[in-house]
């Protein structure tokens, strides 16, 4: 009976040495806010650059080209009829929205390309963090239920 009771107490001391630290799970949460974080400044730089594009490209079509094209159009004149000014606000606007779509269209992908490989990035981090707080809630359920096995054998034995 003896022998028994040394090696339940042998086995249960071996398989109550696996634990999963507390920093682990902190390290963990860490790494995922730091993702999170990494994410977030992505998508800012990504936007901040998109919208410098398209003020470049205004300032690009309203200084540069709108002031060469009126003055290849004057040729001269002091004026241009109604007619030409509009035709040339239209082009001209419709050469922006162009410009415009092309910049928001890159915006687009490299959001879409960001927010797939973070969130890739993201679902792993959180179901590594999630597999730690389970394996450790697990471990340490694990270690009192044997704790208490043990206490009942050895006043069961007394």
């Amino acid at each position: 009976m003896k022998k028994i009771f040394l090696c339940l107490s042998l086995a249960l001391s071996l398989t109550a040495c696996v634990t999963v630290p507390e920093q682990t799970i902190i390290s963990q949460e860490l790494i995922l806010s730091g993702i999170q974080k990494a994410h977030a400044n992505q998508i800012s730089l990504i936007n901040n650059y998109t919208d410098d594009q398209i003020d470049n490209a205004k300032e690009h079509m309203s200084t540069v080209m709108l002031d060469k094209v009126l003055n290849e159009q004057l040729k001269g004149r002091k004026s241009l009829p109604k007619k030409e000014v509009k035709a040339l606000v239209l082009e001209y606007a419709e050469d922006l929205s162009k410009k415009i779509k092309k910049i928001e269209d890159k915006r687009e992908a490299l959001l879409k390309t960001a927010n797939d490989g973070y969130g890739e990035l993201i679902n792993l981090s959180k179901s590594n963090l999630d597999f730690s707080k389970s394996l450790r809630r697990t471990t340490e359920n694990q270690q009192r239920l044997l704790m208490e096995y043990k206490d009942k054998l050895q006043s069961n034995f007394k």
